[in-house]
């Protein structure tokens, strides 16, 4: 009798079985901890685009590319901001051409935005310039000084009246 034919004629479960097994399920275990490390925190600030937002109508008014946004910085309903706030640093936007947006009212970049509780924008609304139009914008942008981020957001609907500055409330 050869020593295969006597362990497979051992009661119970081999340690081959058994390395086999927690080879197989160590792997899953690895892949299953790190995935809620990607879900989106509603307490991440996140811009958006606030209500005085909109894109000027084309060649019909004196900013024949232009956008009037109110860039809102918010956290979830739910979240507390520390003590003194927080700021979000707009370093630059640009539409999906890679076109930058050239602020035309207000402050050049970079400039300040304070990270307030959703609903609630804390943003200012600007005037700005671009080489064309588009229908993403890129905003990019760091938290406290923190790593540079980007986010793609979907263009402001067209405006009601002219685009020579903000709209109206």
């Amino acid at each position: 009798m050869s020593d295969v034919d006597l362990e497979d004629k051992k009661p119970g479960v081999s340690r081959r079985t058994v390395a086999k097994a927690i080879a197989w399920s160590v792997p899953a275990v690895a892949l299953a901890v790190p995935a809620p490390a990607y879900a989106a925190s509603p307490c991440t600030p996140v811009p958006s685009f606030g209500g005085q937002s909109c894109k000027c109508p084309g060649g019909s008014t004196n900013v024949k590319f232009g956008y009037i946004l109110q860039i809102c910085v918010t956290v979830g309903n739910q979240c507390a901001l520390p003590p003194g706030g927080l700021v979000a640093t707009i370093t630059n936007i640009e539409n999906n051409s890679g076109k930058p947006l050239t602020p035309l009212t207000g402050p050049g970049y970079p400039f300040n935005v304070p990270v307030t509780v959703a609903p609630d924008c804390g943003g200012t609304a600007y005037l700005f310039d671009s080489e064309s139009s588009a229908s993403t914008l890129i905003i990019s942008y760091n938290i406290g000084g923190g790593p540079t981020q980007t986010i793609s957001l979907a263009a402001p609907p067209d405006c009601a009246a002219n685009c020579s500055g903000p709209a109206p409330a």
